[in-house]
């Protein structure tokens, strides 16, 4: 035993008799293997969006219609629009609705199919489906949903987060709604769609949004046809961030298409309710929701890798008697027994990082706390652990569609050649990669030891990449002598799994290695 840390933490160093994980209880993971999106509106994949529920009204004994959708918040909850609870202005009795998860095509149902009974609907006192104030309801379930590889909840920020922020980021829509071929779609259907200001959305159809536009509300949409339309409403516009992914909005409404009675305008922007100004109304109800992130925040230095692991510790009596004092109130320093990751001290930690064809979340390098500067470079201190393909990207935007940024692929080819890419991305599934350069690099990453090395960007577009403990680059390229970016960095893979390092310490020659985990720990 090392001593006390503040009174209640303590370091130890301890032997892992057991390892469990349990990622089909975490929120916002996907458990079957993900294609990439497409853009435009086309039809997804089973199990990729396993939160999203279909909901259908049992009009009668022998009728039964697809009303909307909803999403998946716990076990027994459903997130979804008021207005999808309602019919002709009259609210619709909990026991005629019934929630499908796990579906993909509304004709066919399949095996994956979970079919449960809403049992209470609870909305906001000023709910209203003809103004579309407070459009959100929640929906208790008659039983639990049981998560499997098609059935998983989505995760919530836990704390507000002003949507300006997301001005001009893409989100995924899904839904069974109108297409362009006039019609609803049997298979679920997704689309990646920009967050709007507030004075376009407005500039776009004043008579409309001045309505019903509130600070509750934001607009979305590409006005391009692809958008959220009938048959969509009820469904979450949903974000990727941090390796997880998280609900925002909820489909509300549209203007309508001036040729098409009573169907949505693809080509205008679509109002979405903003489920961040609804968190403490839902604690209020009861309703449990999951922020991985604010359990381990990626803007602040993570204590653990972010995975919910079940440990069975070996100590001795007197440790023991301390843990128990402290139940629920304790950080542990955990030392396996065997093969280890490696972390290096300082940095910043990320994992659950997307696919190479996912949304990435882009860090603002002036946000870090380390970054460095010359007479004519900037620079930062970064780092992976992995068998191969450690991908980076960094330019001067954070949603970089339609925009170049610099990618570089260290150690693909099974760990033995770089690849340097000038990559233009129009959508998740749309990209071209111009090649800068391509280099012998074998055997640069590890398994477990992390590669440190301090990425650097000189006013003359040159960039080098220089090994902790060495003077010359290891790596060395420009853009035809154009000035490049480092105002915004992001980390992918490709086929394996990896864990990353940024914003660390620039003042050390050599990684500080640090060969134990820090986990906080709820003892049983």
């Amino acid at each position: 035993m090392a001593g006390l840390w503040r009174s209640v933490c303590l370091v130890l160093v301890v032997f892992a008799l057991a390892l469990l994980k349990s990622s089909a209880q975490r929120c916002g993971q996907v458990q079957v293997l993900k294609q990439g999106l497409i853009f435009g509106g086309s039809a997804s994949t089973p199990g990729m969006w396993p939160w999203h529920v279909a909901l259908f009204h049992r009009e009668s004994v022998t009728r039964t219609s697809y009303k909307c959708g909803g999403t998946i918040i716990n076990r027994d909850t459903v997130l979804t629009a008021f207005h999808c609870v309602v019919d002709n202005q009259r609210p619709i009795a909990a026991g005629r609705l019934v929630a499908r998860a796990g579906l993909f095509d509304l004709d066919v149902g399949g095996s994956t199919v979970q079919e449960n009974r809403v049992f209470e609907i609870i909305s906001p006192p000023g709910a209203s489906a003809r103004t579309f104030s407070d459009d959100i309801a929640i929906l208790k379930m008659h039983t639990q949903f049981t998560y499997d590889d098609y059935v998983q909840p989505i995760c919530i920020r836990s704390v507000p987060q002003d949507i300006s922020q997301l001005v001009g980021a893409f989100g995924t829509v899904v839904g069974w709604g109108w297409t362009e071929h006039n019609s609803t779609s049997s298979a679920l259907r997704q689309a990646n769609i920009p967050v709007a200001s507030a004075d376009d959305c407005l500039a776009s159809e004043r008579n409309l949004f001045s309505q019903v536009l509130t600070t509750k509300v934001y607009c979305a949409g590409s006005r391009n046809g692809t958008s959220s339309c009938n048959g969509d409403s009820g469904g979450g516009m949903f974000f990727r961030m941090g390796g997880y992914w998280f609900q925002r909005g909820i489909t509300s409404f549209s203007s309508v298409d001036e040729n098409l009675s009573g169907i949505c305008n693809s080509y205008g922007y679509v109002g979405y309710t903003d489920v961040a100004k609804y968190l403490d109304w839902m604690r209020d109800q009861g309703v449990r929701f999951e922020d991985p992130l604010q359990r381990a925040p990626i803007s602040k230095p993570v204590l653990s890798d972010g995975s919910t692991t079940l440990l069975r510790l070996s100590v001795d009596p007197k440790t023991k008697k301390f843990l128990q004092q402290h139940k629920g109130n304790v950080l542990l320093r955990v030392q396996l027994n065997g093969r280890k990751v490696e972390t290096v001290k300082g940095c910043l930690q990320y994992d659950n990082v997307p696919g190479y064809n996912e949304t990435l979340e882009y860090f603002a390098t002036d946000n870090f706390k380390h970054v460095g500067h010359t007479h004519n470079s900037k620079y930062i201190r970064v780092g992976m652990v992995g068998p191969t393909d450690g991908i980076i990207r960094f330019g001067k935007s954070r949603f970089p569609y339609g925009d170049s940024v610099s990618e570089i692929c260290l150690s693909g080819w099974s760990n033995q050649k770089t690849e340097v890419n000038r990559h233009t991305r129009t959508s998740d599934s749309e990209y071209v990669n111009t090649p800068l350069k391509i280099q012998l690099t074998p055997n640069v990453l590890s398994k477990t030891r992390p590669m440190m090395f301090r990425l650097e960007v000189f006013d003359n577009g040159n960039v080098q990449l220089t090994k902790d403990g060495e003077k010359r680059p290891f790596l060395e390229f420009d853009d035809n002598h154009s000035k490049l970016d480092l105002d915004y960095i992001a980390f992918t893979k490709w086929n394996h799994d990896l864990f990353y390092y940024y914003d660390c310490p620039l003042n050390i020659d050599s990684p500080d290695i640090d060969d134990t985990v820090l986990l906080r720990c709820s003892l049983a």
